[in-house]
């Protein structure tokens, strides 16, 4: 375990990462986009707000070398495993042709 408490000992650890939520898309999330009652924004506003010193987001990431796309499918070498891992990204996989590398996020 790392001195931050993760258990990535060379990755990049972002913190301090400012989250904002507009109360009204959250009840519209909630209700599937079809209506935001006013009551219920204001009720979202005054949760969001009294939440909004409970969160501490951060992502954790490494760059990993992409070593060619064919077909449908790129390719990356991770320092972590011995063979290239095949990504299926689908039709537009080809926009990864000319990338030497990857931002990968980390569990």
């Amino acid at each position: 375990m790392s001195p931050n408490g993760f258990p990535f000992l060379n990755m990049p650890i972002l913190t301090h990462m400012e989250i904002n939520l507009d109360p009204k898309e959250v009840v519209l999330a909630l209700h599937q986009g079809k209506r935001a009652p006013e009551e219920l924004v204001v009720e979202a506003r005054e949760t969001l707000e009294e939440c909004q010193g409970l969160l501490e987001p951060r992502a954790v990431y490494e760059w990993i070398e992409v070593q060619r796309v064919q077909d449908e499918r790129v390719f990356l070498r991770s320092s972590k495993h011995d063979q290239p891992i095949g990504l299926m990204l689908g039709p537009h996989a080809d926009l990864m042709s000319n990338a030497r590398r990857a931002l990968k996020d980390s569990p």
